[in-house]
């Protein structure tokens, strides 16, 4: 499982981080597994909660025309039980818009389309 604290996620999910770095500067299976569901949101994004309490985007998807990204979170908190699915969360927002900039800007970096 994992041992990040409520206390850690709680202050991780208040963040007000707007940049990201790719989630492969992470050790191997470190981390808690995160993927957005913003309602409405163009894309999803992946990645990993770190202990620093940094959010670190992995890769991302769009989300097709009807909307199912509930749906896509849900399969992916399937796949990594004890993922956090990010919602209404201000920084899962902060995310898409970093993500939309990068691709609009092809400057992905380390990120992938996944």
């Amino acid at each position: 499982m994992n041992d990040f604290t409520p206390e850690l996620i709680a202050a991780a999910l208040a963040s007000t981080q707007t940049t990201f770095e790719t989630s492969s500067r992470l050790p191997d299976d470190d981390g808690l597994v995160f993927v957005t569901a913003v309602p409405d949101a163009p894309l999803k994004v992946c990645g990993r909660l770190g202990r620093d309490g940094r959010w670190y985007i992995g890769s991302f998807g769009i989300v097709p025309p009807d909307g199912r990204a509930d749906e896509t979170a849900e399969i992916a908190a399937e796949k990594f039980p004890g993922a956090l699915v990010l919602r209404d969360e201000p920084v899962a927002e902060a995310m898409i818009r970093y993500v939309i900039n990068k691709v609009l800007h092809a400057k992905i970096g380390g990120l992938r389309r996944g």
